[in-house]
């Protein structure tokens, strides 16, 4: 029961960061940011996107129990649930505003 709990909590921060995402892709019309989440392949090029996008957002939610649980054997998991948070986030803002 502990694991599914702590894996329901990964998945709320994911959820958190890419929705952050997806609303600041949507709001400045830049859907770059979400080209650069998906085409990392490497864990270490995925925390520096990470970085940059906190430089770019900087009240992009940043949990420290995020960067202790994430690893080179998870982090492929987490960065498609960010990844897919972030669109869904973003079609849903654009619809929103009548932006395809």
């Amino acid at each position: 029961m502990e694991r599914i709990d702590l894996e329901k909590e990964m998945v709320e921060i994911c959820k958190k960061i890419g929705h952050q995402i997806g609303y600041h892709a949507a709001e400045t019309q830049r859907a770059s940011i979400l080209y650069d989440l998906r085409r990392v392949k490497r864990f270490d090029a995925f925390l520096h996107v990470l970085e940059r996008l906190k430089h770019r957002i900087p009240s992009l939610l940043t949990e420290q129990e995020f960067f202790l649980k994430i690893n080179t054997g998870n982090w492929l998991e987490y960065k498609s649930l960010i990844s897919v948070f972030a669109k869904d986030q973003e079609s849903k803002v654009n619809y929103a505003r009548g932006r395809r």
